[in-house]
């Protein structure tokens, strides 16, 4: 996985977190990052394994969503 990959999976599991994005340490230095890239007008980062969640789309049947996936990966 690359840095930047890595980064945008750590961003979507921080800002999922119902306690807010930077409840837990280690948020706190990729959602600043975030914050800082976003103030220089770049686009926000996208994880490859999480789905949008629009809902009615193809999510690999057998209802797995990603979720655990996207976790392995990045422990």
């Amino acid at each position: 996985m690359s840095d930047k990959t890595r980064w945008a999976c750590e961003v979507a599991m921080c800002m999922s977190n119902p306690a807010g994005p930077m409840a837990v340490a280690e948020c706190v230095p990729p959602i600043q990052k975030l914050q800082r890239e976003l103030a220089k007008g770049h686009a926000y980062p996208v994880c490859p394994f999480v789905s949008s969640g629009g809902g009615g789309g193809d999510n690999g049947g057998g209802g797995d969503d990603g979720r655990d996936r996207t976790r392995q990966q990045i422990q």
